[in-house]
């Protein structure tokens, strides 16, 4: 009869277990520096209407591009076979491209104080965003996609996701990805402008009145936003309506309508409360637990 060892017992005591679930980093941590990169933008937009000191926007990139590195090295420590599981994956993929498309915001603000510097980071940000935002859209094509796995965050890599608006309602823990579809437009005309100068015509015109009626879409959605539960997802919203409030700043900046240091007063509070205080119940969530992690058996995309 064999002689049962230690070492065996334990094996065979494990072996109807199922394997032990390990945390990981998901891609969807990366909506934060992109949420406070966006809320930069915002404080940068008001300089020309409120004379705001540089430094605030500056302190506000400076947190988005620490927070950044760190979620890049811990998500690149999980090795190039969880990047790939991740971009297959139908609900996750969107949000993997968010680790290129950061630094572009980054970029260009470091492009006022170093402007060599600041292309370089955005020509870098661009390609490998073209790169990941053309490999996600092959997979969408030729991976057969499931309409009930898409939802808005797919406008995150290419901007041109109308499937968003046609696929059935997200699940519960991407609701949250809704008000991205009010960044589309808000950030096209922001880019816009900057590419003419300022320039109000009929297309910086339309892209205003199309950012305009996202804004009103979100009312249908505040019954939806009121039942969530706190997660990661909830800087979409700092990022969003960041973004559109640059925008309406560099409107408020343009034409100058009676009360705009009233109007942009307010954008910029209302704004900057947005993000103080999902940052605040981000440090909460953080300090109870595994926040920006999904538990995943043996390192695959869930």
């Amino acid at each position: 009869m064999p002689v049962l060892t230690p070492a065996d017992a334990l094996s065979l005591a494990g072996a109807g277990r199922p394997a032990r679930r390990r945390p990981r980093v998901a891609p969807i941590a990366f909506v934060v520096p992109f949420g406070l990169a966006g809320l930069g933008q915002a404080w940068r937009a008001a300089g020309a209407e409120l004379r705001v000191p540089p430094t605030v926007a500056g302190a506000i990139f400076v947190l988005a591009a620490g927070i950044w590195l760190v979620l890049v090295a811990r998500y690149a420590a999980q090795g190039p076979r969880q990047v790939l599981a991740d971009l297959r994956d139908a609900v996750l993929g969107p949000f993997v491209p968010l680790a290129a498309i950061t630094p572009a915001m980054l970029g260009a603000a470091l492009a006022m104080a170093a402007f060599s510097a600041g292309r370089a980071l955005v020509v870098i940000s661009l390609l490998l965003t073209v790169a990941a935002g053309g490999w996600l859209t092959g997979q969408w094509i030729a991976g057969h996609l499931d309409q009930d796995s898409a939802h808005p965050g797919y406008f995150l890599p290419t901007v041109a996701g109308g499937r968003g608006g046609a696929a059935p309602p997200p699940p519960g823990h991407l609701v949250a990805t809704l008000a991205v579809e009010l960044a589309a437009p808000a950030v096209a005309g922001s880019a816009y402008f900057a590419l003419t100068g300022g320039s109000r015509n009929f297309i910086a015109c339309a892209l205003g009145g199309y950012a305009v009626l996202m804004a009103v879409t979100q009312l249908r959605f505040v019954p939806l936003y009121a039942r969530l539960r706190f997660s990661p997802g909830f800087w979409a919203f700092v990022f969003s309506y960041a973004a559109a409030s640059a925008d309406a700043l560099q409107w408020i900046a343009l034409t100058r309508p009676p009360g705009a240091a009233g109007y942009a007063t307010a954008i910029l509070t209302l704004i900057t409360i947005l993000g103080v205080a999902v940052a605040a119940r981000t440090i909460m969530a953080i300090a109870g637990g595994p926040f920006f992690t999904v538990q995943d058996p043996g390192g695959t995309s869930q």
